[in-house]
């Protein structure tokens, strides 16, 4: 998904960052009708392509469907953008894919909405511009309104602000030895991105390949290169971090490509394991359940709580625990959070549903 679309959401990490862009429209449907599609699409993809356990992506999953259910309501987004969101999203599931190598998904940054600058929005899409200054459909759990503004030109730092109609925030993450830096970009929609032996400083590489920041050079150069295949060698050399394509990853061990384990296999040295499972004690188990309340849970990861339940830590570093979540209507703050598919208003501090209650001004 793109910077447009869910701008601030990033609720679940690399997730939403591949799961698309438009195509033509084929049909006509409600913003439910879209949400539920997109909801479906979401599990699979998390699953399938970023090996979350079933229970992780269900409820990530549902969160998705919420917040998407009150973006497609939105004054000034047409139609047409919840089609092309949708059908890409349940292409980028099907093929794990990136949107840039889908034909017809390349462009989604250069859709806009329809109203003008100065008008209250939620997210960008809603705007002609392209831009909406100030506002954000989630910002630690809740939105806030701003108004449609001027988007920034092409090479324009798209970290906070968002780029101008036809340009995609480009986020470049490279790793120095233990030091991860990401930087944002504007650049042109519908590029595929840099092609092995290329620069991709400010870029990103196209599908299988990675990028590989060389600090031994000067000035630092960035190139792109082949991601490593089952068997071959990867890991951090003095130069570069390499990696595993899709469906492997890099034991401490060995520095060989594995492939992700499967149910009952051992899932030592990767928090990862195929086909929805989860990863307990170095082992792929069931990840379908969750942990009940009252019991000892994770934020992420294994023994998630339900979707009516949230981890509340239980303080002085003494682990959490799954609490009952507050419901449609109820008082809320950041102690006590809203089931998943609410936010917690910061007009009223009350439980507010994303279906019915994304507007501006916010309640």
């Amino acid at each position: 998904m793109n910077k447009k679309i869910v701008g601030s959401v990033l609720l679940c990490g690399v997730a939403f960052a591949a799961m698309g862009c438009p195509a033509e429209a084929t049909g006509g449907g409600s913003s439910s009708d879209y949400a539920a599609r997109l909801q479906v699409a979401y599990e699979k993809q998390a699953i399938n392509c970023g090996y979350s356990s079933t229970a992780e992506a269900k409820l990530q999953a549902q969160v998705a469907g919420a917040l998407f259910n009150g973006l497609f309501k939105l004054p000034g987004l047409p139609t047409s953008i919840s089609e092309k969101v949708t059908s890409c999203t349940e292409q980028a599931a099907a093929t794990c894919k990136k949107a840039s190598e889908i034909a017809g998904c390349e462009a989604l940054d250069a859709a806009v909405g329809t109203l003008k600058n100065g008008d209250a929005c939620i997210s960008e899409v809603q705007c002609a511009s392209g831009a909406c200054k100030g506002g954000k459909l989630s910002d630690n759990g809740s939105p806030s309104c701003g108004v449609c503004a001027d988007g920034v030109g092409e090479g324009a730092d798209c970290s906070v602000d968002s780029c101008a109609p036809g340009l995609t925030c480009s986020i470049t993450t490279t790793q120095t030895g233990t030091t991860t830096t990401t930087v944002g970009k504007c650049a042109k929609s519908g590029s595929a991105g840099a092609k092995i032996g290329e620069n991709c400083k400010g870029t990103y590489c196209a599908e299988g390949g990675y990028c590989s920041l060389d600090t031994q050079a000067t000035p630092t150069t960035a190139v792109c290169k082949a991601q490593a295949k089952i068997g071959e060698e990867c890991g951090l050399s003095s130069s570069s971090s390499s990696v595993c394509a899709r469906g492997g990853f890099c034991p401490s061990a060995t520095k060989l490509c594995a492939a992700i384990p499967k149910l009952g296999e051992s899932c030592k040295g990767t928090s990862q394991c195929a086909g929805g499972a989860g990863c307990v004690n170095e082992l792929c188990v069931d990840g379908s359940s969750y942990a009940a309340l009252g019991n000892a849970c994770n934020a992420v990861g294994t023994r998630l709580c339900g979707p009516d339940s949230r981890c509340k830590s239980n303080g002085n570093g003494s682990g959490a625990t799954c609490v009952a979540a507050k419901k449609l209507g109820e008082s809320c703050d950041a102690t006590s959070p809203c089931a998943v598919d609410l936010f917690c208003s910061r007009v009223s501090n009350k439980c507010l549903s994303y279906a019915n209650d994304l507007s501006c001004p916010l309640k």
